[in-house]
C-alpha cells in the first residue's frame, strides 16, 4: 500500500463537525500519506469542516476572471449574442457544478440545530 500511495499522491482527509466536540482523539496521519484540511476532487473543493465556504471562494474567484475575460470579449468587438453564450456555457456551468451537494448538506445541517 505504501509503494501505491507515493505514485498516486495520495492525501487523507479527516472530516469533523465544528459544533460537534469529539471525545475521541482522531486517527494518527498514515506513513508516507499527508493529511490535509481541504482537497479538491473534480473541480469541488472538500474541507474537513464540511464547509463550502472555500468552494464558494473559489468559484466565485473563477467566475470574476471569467467575467473578466468577457469584458475584453466584448472590448474586441464580440456581439452580445456570443458573449451570452459564453456566459451561460461557462459561469452558469460554474455555479450550477455541485450546487446539489452543497444544498444536502446545508438541509442537512438545518435537520440537525431543529433535533437539538
Amino acid at each position: 500500500m505504501e509503494a501505491w500511495s507515493r505514485q498516486n499522491k495520495c492525501v487523507e482527509i479527516v472530516f469533523t463537525s465544528s459544533r460537534i466536540r469529539y471525545d475521541a482523539p482522531l486517527p494518527l496521519p498514515l506513513p508516507d500519506i499527508t493529511q490535509v484540511s481541504w482537497l479538491k476532487i473534480l473541480g469541488v473543493t472538500l474541507c474537513s469542516r464540511l464547509s463550502v465556504t472555500e468552494q464558494v471562494q473559489n468559484v466565485f474567484a473563477s467566475c470574476a476572471q471569467i467575467l473578466h475575460a468577457l469584458r475584453l470579449l466584448r472590448a474586441h468587438g464580440m456581439c452580445d449574442t456570443g458573449l451570452q453564450t459564453v456566459y451561460q456555457a461557462i459561469v452558469v456551468a460554474k455555479l450550477l457544478y455541485a450546487a446539489g451537494q452543497y444544498f444536502g448538506i446545508a438541509i442537512w445541517r438545518q435537520q440537525k440545530r431543529q433535533k437539538n
